[in-house]
């Protein structure tokens, strides 16, 4: 399955960042974007909740994403995962907050003029729709 098709809740293994559940997830030319769990915090205090992992995308449940010596994986969380508990509460969470804007434009304001430039070009060149 295409993971940016995946619906089930994902979780990321860095070698650095640990084990995180992935709030939401973003393809880009160069690798992909996503948010942590946390990321909507109407008081200001989520901190760096949106991260870019570089590298070219491979696999299929679980997809691994190679960048040099490094290798950063995401996987489907298992029901027996302690993450489930936390991708679940996320969702519950989200489903009570009405969003002005579509996570893809949030998502998309945080980037620079030069990466909205990069992004936009690529998903139109590969018919990805925001």
């Amino acid at each position: 399955m295409n993971l940016f098709e995946e619906t089930r809740p994902l979780k990321i293994i860095h070698p650095i960042g640990g084990e995180r559940v992935i709030a939401a997830l973003f393809p880009s030319p160069d690798g992909l974007y996503f948010f942590d769990v946390g990321w909507y915090d109407p008081y200001g205090m989520n901190g760096n909740c949106i991260h870019f992992i570089e590298g070219e995308i491979e696999g299929d449940s679980p997809w691994i994403i190679k960048n040099n010596n490094e290798k950063t994986k995401i996987e489907v969380i298992k029901e027996n995962d302690p993450l489930m508990n936390v991708a679940l509460g996320w969702r519950k969470y989200m489903d009570t907050v009405k969003l002005k804007k579509s996570l893809h434009d949030i998502w998309f304001d945080t980037l620079t003029i030069g990466e909205r430039e990069k992004i936009s070009k690529w998903e139109k060149e590969n018919k990805i729709s925001s």
